[in-house]
């Protein structure tokens, strides 16, 4: 479905991403829409987050070698 926005859209905005918008539909069939967000999969994980879980699983692994 065509959809009209003006604004910036989020970081994680992809073209043909699938998103998620708010507004509503135009006499012209197109959306306009107010709000525009990112959709991702259930596998997706933000990058400090990413790196927090790395760096745990290299200090861990660094303590087991130490152990040993």
């Amino acid at each position: 479905m065509p959809v009209v926005y003006t604004g910036a859209l989020p970081d994680l905005f992809r073209e043909g991403s699938g998103v998620v918008a708010q507004g509503t539909l135009g006499a012209d069939g197109r959306f306009h829409a107010d709000e525009v967000l990112a959709k991702h999969d259930e596998k997706y994980t933000p990058p400090p987050l990413e790196r927090a879980l790395r760096e745990a699983r290299a200090s861990a692994d660094g303590n087991a070698g130490a152990r040993r």
